[in-house]
């Protein structure tokens, strides 16, 4: 269609010789009337204009005196192919979130298959070999800013017989807002009653959303700092929170977990004190915590801890030790130090009632953790006095009496066993006492 086909006719032969003259005939039937064809048509070979309609064309050869000799040649038929065409049908604008695909119909007239260029925002893009008249392209964007609008058109349809479309009609306008992506950050933990959120945003506005009893410190946005009644709230509480962020109608919500832990608040180890032992182990007594757990652990010296409280191997000297209470990411801390010394055995005492020395006690006995056992022996080796803390027995220091008589001034020889109930350890250890009550006339 619209355009000029070439139509080659052969080289004269025979005929009467001399300069042939040529013309080219058409009838739009093939039939009479026979016309003298449009434009240049007296050479061998014929070119029409563009051509809209179907026509058939003859050569006429004349040759020799006076054109005396004539042929006609055979009719050539040229039949014209409708151009093609191509249209949008659905123009309606249109806007969806990304990720959403939005069909664009295009119609097509003309021979199977087609090849189609349309343009996006001006830009060509190709599509070949279309079998179908009606078809349908599926557009699915993702811009990278918040919004993006995009225009469609036919730019070239051409059809199976190569015939190109003069008549494209029909765009689309989409609009394409990007879905966010709600980022509220990881989950945590923290030591009171507040925290602060922190949410990457990513595009549209955000929202934070919480529990009721939960109220926001400062104003909303992608940082907010929350609180909870720390009045109320118990050793440890998991609040929910989420992040929402809006694009047009295009959402993402997500969610964080925070836990927050009640403080440990103050702590108290105990107070220092001066420890005399044979067996070098001490039970460590710290307050019980108002909330969490509590663990010791050595600071310095050589001590070791067992069951949780119990001190073993302690160094001679000072003995450092922190007790330490965790209640999730909260912890305090306090220290105590033990000074450690071994038994402190009298060599003697003097029992004359002025409160000084009037008892042979020994120091560094432990009689809640020991069973111990002391006998005392005058110079003829009867046994003059005897304690024990066994058998539900009571301990009681020597007073210088035997069955409630006063013995002698003099020396005696003590004999004494302890063992510890803690870790098993036996304890043997004699020697002399020297008794004198220095009497205060």
């Amino acid at each position: 269609y619209n355009s000029s086909p070439v139509i080659s006719g052969t080289s004269l032969t025979g005929g009467a010789g001399g300069t042939p003259t040529w013309l080219w005939i058409q009838s739009a039937t093939g039939t009479a009337p026979w016309n003298p064809a449009a434009g240049t048509n007296n050479q061998k070979d014929y070119t029409p204009p563009a051509m809209t309609v179907p026509l058939h064309f003859r050569r006429v050869i004349l040759s020799g005196p006076a054109n005396c000799c004539i042929d006609t040649s055979n009719a050539v038929s040229i039949s014209i192919n409708p151009l093609p065409t191509g249209q949008i049908t659905t123009t309606t604008d249109t806007t969806v979130c990304s990720g959403s695909p939005v069909p664009v119909k295009i119609h097509l007239t003309g021979s199977a298959k087609w090849n189609v260029i349309y343009t996006e925002n001006g830009t060509q893009v190709i599509l070949g070999g279309i079998l179908n008249p009606d078809t349908t392209i599926q557009i699915n964007k993702l811009p990278t800013a918040a919004s993006a609008t995009y225009n469609y058109a036919l730019f070239k349809v051409t059809d199976n017989n190569g015939c190109e479309a003069v008549s494209l009609s029909g765009t689309r306008k989409i609009d394409v807002y990007k879905v966010p992506v709600a980022n509220a950050g990881p989950d945590a933990s923290v030591c009171g009653p507040r925290y602060t959120l922190s949410a990457t945003p990513s595009v549209g506005i955000g929202v934070w959303t919480f529990p009721a009893d939960v109220v926001s410190v400062t104003s909303s946005g992608p940082v907010m700092t929350v609180a909870i009644d720390s009045l109320t709230m118990p050793a440890s509480v998991m609040k929910r929170f989420y992040w929402e962020e809006t694009n047009w109608t295009c959402k993402s919500k997500d969610s964080v977990d925070i836990t927050f832990y009640k403080r440990t608040g103050v702590v108290n180890a105990g107070p220092d004190r001066d420890l005399y032992t044979f067996d070098y182990v001490d039970t460590l007594h710290a307050a019980k915590p108002v909330v969490g757990t509590g663990s010791w652990s050595v600071l310095g010296g050589g001590a070791l801890i067992v069951n949780d409280s119990i001190a073993t191997q302690l160094s001679p000297g000072q003995n450092r030790f922190e007790w330490k209470v965790t209640n999730g990411s909260c912890e305090s801390k306090d220290e105590m130090i033990i000074n450690v010394y071994g038994l402190i055995i009298p060599e003697g005492f003097s029992p004359n009632g002025d409160g000084i020395n009037d008892e042979f006690a020994i120091q560094g006995l432990d009689l809640n953790f020991n069973e111990c056992t002391l006998t005392v022996l005058n110079t003829a080796g009867s046994e003059v006095y005897r304690t024990t803390n066994t058998g539900g027995k009571t301990w009681q220091n020597w007073n210088g009496e035997s069955n409630g008589k006063t013995v002698p001034e003099g020396t005696y020889y003590y004999l004494l066993t302890i063992k510890s109930l803690r870790n098993g350890t036996i304890f043997r250890k004699s020697g002399f006492i020297l008794l004198k009550r220095y009497n205060l006339d």
